[in-house]
């Protein structure tokens, strides 16, 4: 195992025991906290090189496995390429990324699932739920970084609410049910655990923004039948009594597909605007956040969360002829990373180790990846000047009659 690889299954066991701590109520005292985070990591959790300033930039990543970057490596995730761009954005200034999100992950809380150890990140497992990567972050004890003062962390990348429906349900192949009933359950299992997650997110870390991102449409018309075979195949969504895909059948699974990523997209925005609503009338109420200029004007909501839309089109589907996204079988960047912790963290005889093995399938692939940190960026930017601000950066020169690099239009 690599020495990354120890790190990151270190990580994710601190976090679980912490993660289990709250999910179980029990909260720790300070004399108590500081005793449990040495017995973990010792003198690892105060490194030197904090930046001149005093002030880290604080970046959380919560979510599943699409924000976690299943199948790739590190430096391929949109995590990691954000994190960079915050770096090249704010020279002189820490960049921490702390990456809860793994793959399976749910929205939805189960207290006796979240307490017990996580897996590796790459392999698939519903637990610790989102609302536990929550806990776990506001539990500001972090082993590979200094401790995480809530009120410093600047950026959180979420998503999530994929799991909590299913992306096999969502390619339900029965007669019965189409769009209508994709868009409900979309409704009721993704889109509302994400309003109340959201919020949440928000108000546990005051001073940070906030990023959500949608999902993609999994099936469409362009899909080659012989991939999709292949991955329905694989996800035992059809069974060996069909022999052969027929265009309806990839029509209906398009239709499914596309209702799941409209009614999540809408959702999504929904959950922002009323975020942002709770943020202002929160905010009218607090006479000093008037007085501090956190409120541009009353008439102005505080711009602090916001929805990122990935470009992925019918041609970036799985199979597509420009997908965006990994097949069943295709040799994937963190494929040796995951066999053997699947091999050591699911029974051997258990069906979800051949899932587990493959994973990457139906995932952002490089060229998803970057998609995602683009539509992510494009969306910081409006936020650059205030950070630069904040930390003490001065922008960069622009030539005279040049158009500033961080010049947003603003509606």
């Amino acid at each position: 195992m690599t020495d990354r690889s120890k790190k990151d299954l270190d990580r994710r066991e601190f976090l679980g025991q912490a993660s289990a701590r709250f999910a179980l109520g029990s909260l720790l005292v300070p004399d108590d906290l500081a005793r449990f985070l040495a017995s973990w990591v010792g003198p690892r959790m105060f490194p030197v090189g904090v930046s001149d300033q005093g002030r880290s930039f604080e970046m959380l990543v919560l979510g599943d496995s699409i924000m976690w970057g299943q199948g790739l490596k590190d430096e391929q995730k949109f995590s990691y390429r954000v994190e960079q761009w915050v770096r090249g954005r704010l020279p002189g200034i820490e960049v921490h990324r702390h990456v809860l999100a793994h793959s399976g992950a749910k929205i939805k809380a189960n207290p006796a699932e979240d307490a017990k150890p996580p897996t590796h990140g790459e392999v698939p497992n519903a637990y610790p739920s989102i609302t536990a990567q929550l806990a776990s972050a506001q539990a500001a004890t972090f082993p590979v970084h200094p401790p995480l003062d809530r009120q410093n962390v600047a950026l959180v990348l979420l998503d999530g609410g994929i799991n909590d429906f299913g992306s096999k349900a969502i390619l339900n192949p029965d007669p019965t049910v189409g769009r209508a009933w994709v868009r409900r359950i979309t409704r009721e299992r993704c889109v509302d655990r994400m309003k109340e997650l959201l919020p949440a997110v928000a108000a546990a870390f005051p001073n940070a923004k906030v990023v959500i991102t949608n999902y993609f449409q999994i099936v469409s018309e362009k899909s080659d039948m012989a991939y999709l075979w292949e991955l329905l195949r694989f996800w035992d969504v059809v069974g060996d009594g069909i022999n052969m895909m027929s265009d309806p059948l990839r029509q209906k699974m398009s239709d499914q597909s596309l209702a799941f990523h409209e009614e999540s997209t809408a959702g999504f925005r929904e959950a922002v605007s009323e975020t942002t609503r709770r943020l202002v009338a929160n905010a009218q109420r607090t006479p000093a956040m008037r007085m501090s200029g956190q409120l541009d004007g009353m008439s102005r909501p505080p711009s602090r969360v916001a929805l990122a839309e990935v470009p992925f089109g019918p041609r970036n589907a799985y199979g597509a002829p420009e997908t965006f996204l990994f097949h069943v079988n295709e040799p994937d960047p963190a494929a040796s990373v995951r066999k053997p912790a699947c091999m050591t963290q699911v029974p051997n005889a258990s069906p979800a180790l051949p899932n587990c093995l493959l994973a990457a399938a139906g995932h952002p692939n490089v060229e998803g990846a970057r998609a995602y940190a683009n539509a992510i960026t494009g969306v910081l930017g409006r936020w650059l000047p205030e950070w630069q601000a904040a930390y003490g950066v001065a922008p960069p020169k622009v030539a005279p009659g040049a158009r500033s690099p961080t010049a947003i239009r603003r509606p």
